[in-house]
């Protein structure tokens, strides 16, 4: 069936004629023919050959190269990724390779001079009944990359596609198979699911699978409602998306330290995961300290305001109120209040406070000359003293205020 060629890049069809040039087969396939069915901008650019990844290395010597996994050589121009892979399957033919590609709609090929769309498992008719099925026989598929449980919910929420019967079946009782895959390809699947229009599609379904059980049981079940949940209505920001899934992890029942249980749940799972050290660290900083603003009324002292900031943190406010903000919408209360407390926090945060020792108009050294001691530990905690009060006065920020106050705590008074 002949096609368009809407924005294929130079590259692609440099890769093609130097393939063929060299005497080999070579087609686009994968997402990208199905963004191209679809009038869509395709993203990922992907290309079969009957070269084995040796021979493909060698044809592009000018070309940035790596391989990350058997058979696919990865080239890079212009800072993008373009994938070459040898055609997989026993025989080494285009339709053998179609024929062990994980969906139908992923399982087209093209060719940029021919013009024609080879679709011999029915892709197109899938795509137009916005349908994710599996080539062939579901269980196969999945037996040969059980990560392809988790792409099929994965895909279906991104494209907001329904997974055909025999496919989702196929995925709930084969649900268990997940924990043999790397846990670094889980969690790119989760985050892309995430970062998707509507994140609770993908949740549902993960639910519905048994998918969400294998890869983060410490969900509670009774609190899944993900639909109208603070998870699609935060930014599709990584860090967000992910606080917002975990920031009611911890059991409702434990008021007291709810938080830092619900912080430490989310390290546990985020370290599981193989989050970056950096991901896990905003993510359960966001959980620890979301309450704190939801506690906030119009009785609060400046002092108040300055310590909910501090305890932020300047660099993730701007995340923190988008959180808290969606989470009260999702339960359908009234943001009015917290508007106002973010309103106080940024004022105070862009007039200046002191936020850390390093920002008083003393240092150590002053300490050791009014107390006469020795540099350690003591200096430290006094200046965390002096810190702790300027935070209720900012104006003693000063040398003179701050030398009077340490004669007068040296003093005892």
């Amino acid at each position: 069936m002949k096609g368009q060629q809407p924005g294929i890049p130079d590259i692609v069809k440099t890769i093609i004629k130097t393939l063929e040039s060299a005497g080999f087969e070579a087609y686009i396939v994968g997402g990208a023919v199905r963004d191209m069915v679809m009038a869509r901008q395709a993203v990922d650019w992907d290309v079969v050959t009957s070269a084995s990844a040796e021979r493909v290395g060698g044809l592009f010597p000018h070309l940035t190269r790596f391989s990350l996994q058997h058979g696919t050589i990865t080239l890079v121009h212009e800072g993008r990724h373009y994938e070459v892979s040898s055609f997989r399957g026993l025989l080494p033919t285009l339709e053998d390779d179609l024929g062990h590609r994980d969906f139908t709609i992923n399982a087209m090929a093209f060719h940029p001079d021919e013009g024609e769309f080879i679709d011999p498992h029915g892709g197109r008719k899938d795509v137009e009944s916005r349908l994710v099925r599996a080539v062939g026989a579901p269980e196969d598929r999945f037996r040969e990359d059980p990560l392809r449980l988790l792409r099929a919910v994965r895909i279906s929420c991104e494209l907001d596609f329904r997974i055909h019967g025999k496919t989702r079946e196929a995925v709930r009782r084969m649900a268990p198979s997940i924990q043999s895959v790397a846990k670094e390809r889980i969690r790119e699947e989760l985050t892309r699911i995430l970062k998707s229009e509507k994140p609770s599609r993908g949740l549902h379904a993960l639910a519905r699978t048994g998918l969400l059980n294998e890869i983060v049981p410490e969900l509670p079940e009774g609190r899944r409602e993900f639909r109208r949940g603070t998870v699609d209505l935060v930014h599709p920001h990584a860090a967000l998306r992910l606080a917002a899934l975990f920031h009611d992890i911890a059991d409702p029942s434990a008021e007291e330290g709810r938080e830092l249980e619900g912080a430490r749940i989310a390290e546990e799972v985020m370290r599981r995961l193989r989050f970056s050290e950096r991901m896990t660290s905003e993510v359960t900083h966001l959980v620890r300290h979301q309450r704190d603003a939801l506690n906030y009324d119009a009785s609060w002292d400046e002092s108040a305001v300055r310590r909910l900031a501090l305890g932020v943190g300047a660099e993730h406010l701007e995340l923190f109120f988008s959180l808290c903000r969606a989470d009260l919408e999702s339960q359908g209360k009234d943001t009015g209040l917290l508007s106002k407390l973010e309103e106080r926090v940024w004022y105070n945060v862009k007039t200046g406070f002191p936020q850390r020792v390093q920002d008083l108009k003393v240092d150590g050294r002053r300490v050791m000359e009014i107390y006469g001691i020795e540099e350690g530990p003591e200096v430290g905690r006094i200046l965390e003293v002096l810190l702790e009060e300027v935070l209720d006065h900012p104006e003693w920020n000063t040398e003179e205020k701050l030398s009077e106050r340490l004669w007068r705590m040296k003093q005892g008074r």
